[in-house]
């Protein structure tokens, strides 16, 4: 089919921390300072991933300190809202979006410092009210939070950064390796991997899942086998479709 532009509304950029100060978001606590940080800050490993010179960035100083950051308010009147993160895992270290004073959508790190890209889908709530807090309320290890560049869009930026291959499969956040369990099934080709969704390194195995009619456009599923706990994980595996039904 011949290619036809779409009349896409321009992108509406909420905050990319390029200036002096925070420019109109409220900090409380003592772990974002009065000003982005310029990268990496004293002992820490190096941050990477964010765009420009300037980003949020509680590593201020160390893991020990705790705040919140705010934005003012503004209106959802595009389908996504984009943003960077990195950081800590934990619940204690997020982002959230506050809408009618809850916070209906939440956001982690990966306990890395290399900052990856979240899309919201924000369509629930076109038209409405409503502003970004970032947390860190965590004092322990990986106790800080990296953000950067939120931007409202009418197309997800989600598998679109600079360096995302747009050919082989990639999951959609944190460490993936070999595939596992490939089996063709009522028109849909099954893929599981081994992934650890919630971090860089190999470990914390999990088995993600994602289905493709011709095996180059995929759709992410839920993960399809998770650990029975710390040290019994997901590794490698086998699938089979059982035709006749021959397992009972």
């Amino acid at each position: 089919l011949p290619f036809t532009a779409s009349a896409q509304r321009t992108e509406l950029t909420i905050a990319d921390f390029e200036a002096a100060d925070y420019a109109g978001w409220t900090a409380t606590g003592n772990a974002f300072g009065t000003s982005p940080a310029k990268g990496t800050l004293g002992p820490q490993q190096k941050v990477g991933g964010y765009l420009g010179q300037g980003l949020v960035n509680t590593f201020l100083y160390g893991d020990g300190t705790t705040g919140s950051l705010e934005s003012p308010a503004f209106t959802l009147q595009r389908d996504y809202l984009d943003f960077l993160i990195g950081g800590g895992a934990h619940d204690q270290t997020r982002v959230d979006l506050i809408v009618d004073g809850k916070a209906v959508l939440t956001s982690t790190g990966i306990e890395s410092e290399g900052l990856f890209r979240i899309t919201w889908n924000t369509k629930p709530w076109a038209g409405k009210s409503a502003h970004i807090r970032i947390v860190d309320n965590a004092t322990g290890g990986w106790g800080h939070i990296l953000a950067d560049d939120f931007r409202q869009s009418d197309e997800s930026m989600a598998f679109r950064e600079a360096l995302r291959p747009q050919f082989h499969f990639t999951a959609p956040k944190g460490w993936l390796n070999d595939p596992n369990g490939m089996v063709h099934y009522d028109g849909e080709y099954h893929l599981f991997y081994q992934h650890n969704p919630f971090g860089l390194p190999h470990e914390n195995m999990h088995w993600g899942h994602a289905v493709s009619p011709d095996m180059i456009h995929w759709q992410h599923l839920p993960l399809a086998i998770l650990p029975d706990n710390a040290t019994c994980t997901a590794f490698s595996g086998s699938a089979v479709v059982d035709w006749n039904n021959t397992a009972g």
